[in-house]
């Protein structure tokens, strides 16, 4: 994309975060019920996306079943203290199971792997918000994972574009790029040795390798998404957010990100 074509969609990009920065702010800072609504609702977006780009290829996932699961994770994670948690996700796997005996799929096997697989995807992934947001200084650690996955996002962005020249993973994401990869690990590096490090109790070194799994877990987070969209033949997952694509598109990187901080956090914190 040359440059001129780049700056609209830059733009458009700018004025969608402008709107939803602040949103997402608020919401985590209030926590508790108004975030396991939100993510909840971003759940439902992002699995009716999923839903659509396995249609595509053929494909019948179970799409109510699959949205209640996402709704059931999310809500197990903030009503059920964590000791549950495994139990819930067992009923829901035998549960599903049984639902699909009753579906008259060519493939129910096939269908239900892709529902339940689809839903933990979402559902557990999103669920680790709340746990994350639920510990000691949980503010703090989600607005770190969030903010250092927006950093990382930019920073590998922007160096890819301007002087990616290596070719990352070319099967799933063409325009990724090692240059990219690298730029994005070491300011999330810095950034956690530092100001991140400093706000989150942390030493530089444990803030330093807390910025290097975020710019790692990011990039796979961002090719498993890619993985879905070669596989239906879409760019985008949606057209949800201009200038962004879909909420898929938003939230891949974070769903990947927010559990390994989540015991990263659990970890040191010495839950």
């Amino acid at each position: 994309m040359r440059g001129e074509e780049k700056a609209p969609l830059l733009r458009t990009r700018a004025l969608s975060a402008l709107v939803l920065v602040p949103l997402v702010a608020l919401v985590v800072w209030t926590g508790g019920l108004l975030l396991a609504l939100a993510l909840t609702l971003v759940g439902l977006l992002a699995w009716r996306e999923l839903v659509h780009m396995l249609r595509l290829k053929g494909y019948l996932p179970f799409a109510r079943l699959g949205a209640l699961l996402v709704v059931l994770f999310i809500l197990a994670a903030y009503l059920l203290p964590a000791a549950l948690l495994w139990g819930a996700l067992v009923l829901a796997l035998l549960g599903s199971l049984i639902y699909a005996l009753f579906q008259a799929h060519p493939a129910p096997a096939t269908d239900w792997a892709l529902t339940f697989g689809g839903a933990a995807y979402l559902g557990l992934c999103l669920g680790h918000f709340l746990l994350l947001r639920h510990l000691p200084a949980g503010f703090r650690w989600l607005a770190v994972a969030i903010l250092a996955t927006w950093i990382n996002d930019t920073v590998a962005y922007f160096v890819g574009s301007l002087w990616g020249r290596h070719r990352l993973w070319v099967r799933l994401s063409p325009k990724k790029t090692w240059e990219g990869l690298i730029g994005g690990l070491v300011v999330t590096a810095l950034l956690g040795a530092w100001p991140f490090a400093g706000w989150l109790g942390l030493g530089p070194v444990w803030g330093a390798l807390l910025g290097l799994l975020i710019g790692l877990t990011a990039t796979f987070g961002d090719l498993v998404e890619s993985m879905w969209k070669r596989q239906s033949g879409l760019k985008d997952s949606g057209h949800l957010i201009p200038g962004h694509g879909g909420m898929l598109d938003r939230i891949d990187s974070l769903l990947f990100i927010v559990p390994v901080v989540y015991y990263f956090a659990a970890w040191r914190i010495g839950i």
